[in-house]
């Protein structure tokens, strides 16, 4: 251990002390601040009662991450997303639901209170494995009203604008 943190000290000084000395467990992948980009890479078969995996960061406010849980060989079991990868695995961010089930979990913008980052557990797998696999993408952002003129409306402000025109030229033919 103190050959590996004086490589970390050597190679990337005080910060790399920093960032080794702070890291989660090595079931949650590091990654930079927002996280949303690197979920779909989550995405595994084969996993049993336990498995757990998530980024460490924040999902992006307006963004949602999916998970999706099918069974494989299993035949039922339950799943989470969380933001913590050792037990009690809290704060849960969504679920538990059974599987097979489909869980979504809206950013905020900031890591959860009491969380690391983003990721899923599967709490139960019965008789045999599961597959999970997650998307994250934007909220579309709702559409605002954009203001419009009737056409009745146009029409008269033409004929009004030909109106003031035509009294315009009447009155400077008269001078």
């Amino acid at each position: 251990m103190e050959r590996l943190l004086a490589w970390a000290a050597k190679g990337f000084g005080a910060v790399g002390l920093v960032v080794f000395a702070l890291a989660p467990s090595a079931a949650f992948a590091q990654a930079a601040a927002n996280v949303c980009g690197l979920m779909a890479g989550l995405s595994a078969n084969g996993l049993v009662a336990g498995d757990n995996n998530g980024q460490v960061g924040f999902i992006g406010a307006g963004e949602i991450v999916t998970m999706t849980a099918t069974l494989n060989t299993a035949t039922g079991g339950t799943f989470r997303i969380a933001s913590n990868p050792t037990t009690p695995f809290t704060p849960n961010l969504a679920g538990p639901t059974s599987i097979p089930g489909t869980l979504t979990y809206i950013g905020t913008g900031a890591v959860p209170p009491g969380g690391l980052g983003v990721g899923y557990v599967v709490d139960t797998a019965t008789g045999g494995t599961v597959n999970v696999v997650i998307t994250c993408a934007a909220i579309a952002a709702p559409i605002a009203a954009v203001p419009a003129t009737s056409t009745t409306t146009l029409m008269l402000m033409a004929g009004l604008l030909l109106a003031l025109g035509s009294a315009f030229l009447y009155r400077r033919r008269l001078r």
